[in-house]
């Protein structure tokens, strides 16, 4: 009796690993391009994956030492309905029930207290279907390459903050897009000690608000008028202006941020 239940528990553990090894590969391929086959599609629903439920899309980048694994059984376990999907050694998607409310700073700070390394993490919009995840699964995956090329000292990055930037980045070898940036560099060619360029951080970053902006970088609205008066006549723009602002701001959107310092 007891070898016959010995050879039972085997056979029910094989079948579950089994079984989860074929959830994990039908997740790949589902997220994959043509990954809209009603083959697949039906056997994620008997399995119950839920294909077509509404998803928030994460990706992770982790440090080395890290294994993706034990971070996907994590957020499994703690966020029922979730796909974890590792494409890369150091990396992992998580997609999470659009239902599920998370707060995203808590989160990494939980992650790092349990002592995962994760170097940055990337995140998108409310996906609807699969075909709505795949694509929120490349923008993230362009999010997090943009955060590690401009922004390397933030962790959190998400679509909705850096969606235009991000969009902009992904052609940042494009002629019309070396153009929009001439005027910060003629800025940045006159800037020798980075006060102008940190003055035009700080007014992209309080949407062009005198008072906030000068409070900010500790200096009278005065001194922030004739630093704007100064970026004007540089660049050949006129930063209170939309289109100044905007031909501006993407440019310094798309400066990495190790260059100011």
């Amino acid at each position: 009796r007891p070898a016959e239940m010995l050879v039972s528990q085997r056979h029910q553990q094989a079948e579950k690993k089994g079984r989860r090894q074929r959830c994990d590969d039908l997740r790949a391929l589902l997220l994959a391009n043509g990954g809209d086959s009603p083959r697949l599609v039906d056997e994620a629903q008997q399995l119950g994956l839920k294909p077509q439920l509404a998803r928030t899309p994460y990706l992770f980048e982790l440090g080395p030492g890290q294994t993706a694994e034990a971070l996907s059984a994590w957020l499994a376990s703690r966020y029922p309905d979730s796909w974890c999907v590792s494409s890369a050694q150091f990396s992992l998607l998580w997609c999470r029930p659009a239902a599920v409310q998370v707060d995203n700073p808590r989160l990494l700070e939980k992650l790092d207290g349990l002592g995962w390394n994760v170097l940055r993490v990337a995140i998108g919009g409310q996906a609807e279907g699969l075909a709505g995840l795949r694509r929120c699964y490349r923008r993230v995956g362009d999010l997090l390459a943009y955060g590690r090329d401009i922004l390397p000292q933030s962790r959190l990055l998400t679509l909705n903050r850096y969606r235009l930037p991000v969009m902009l980045w992904r052609h940042r070898n494009d002629d019309a897009l070396d153009e929009l940036l001439n005027p910060l560099r003629k800025v940045l060619a006159k800037d020798s000690n980075g006060q102008l360029l940190a003055t035009l951080r700080s007014w992209c970053e309080h949407d062009g608000q005198s008072q906030a902006c000068a409070d900010a970088l500790g200096i009278h609205r005065n001194s922030l008028r004739y630093r704007m008066e100064r970026i004007a006549e540089l660049s050949g723009v006129d930063p209170l202006t939309l289109d100044g602002m905007l031909a501006l701001y993407l440019g310094v959107q798309l400066l990495p941020h190790s260059l100011s310092e």
